[in-house]
């Protein structure tokens, strides 16, 4: 079994598409994804503001 490594492209069209979805977004609704993903676990220094 071969372990496959993100290309550099795939995760710059991967970040380009989840920031064109927060445009969107209200800041009500980004604060509570944001929330939900600190009380996941996700360990992300972005997201302490």
């Amino acid at each position: 079994m071969s372990t496959r490594v993100a290309s550099p492209r795939y995760l710059t069209v991967t970040n380009a598409f989840a920031a064109l979805r927060l445009l969107p977004m209200s800041d009500r609704y980004k604060d509570t994804e944001i929330l939900a993903l600190r009380l996941s676990g996700v360990k992300n220094p972005d997201l302490d503001r």
